[in-house]
């Protein structure tokens, strides 16, 4: 799947870390979410650091409300 990262080695890590982020309770509020997001999106930067890029946000966070049917309120 591709996020917009700039090498197939980064779209595979926000791969994993979208993944991982579809495992949090369905109960999960906006503004753990967005903490959520925003760990893991540090941990990925360690090694690819434009996945703060806006179309990569975008894309996971697009993909997030699709995989979910909500509506996400969140700016990073």
């Amino acid at each position: 799947m591709e996020y917009g990262m700039y090498s197939k080695a980064g779209d595979r890590a926000v791969d994993a870390m979208f993944k991982r982020l579809l495992k949090l309770p369905i109960t999960t509020s906006d503004d753990e979410l967005c903490r959520a997001l925003t760990a893991a999106f540090n941990k990925v930067a360690v090694k690819h650091g434009e996945v703060w890029d806006t179309e990569v946000r975008e894309a996971v966070i697009g993909r997030l409300e699709k995989a979910t049917g909500r509506i996400l309120s969140i700016y990073f």
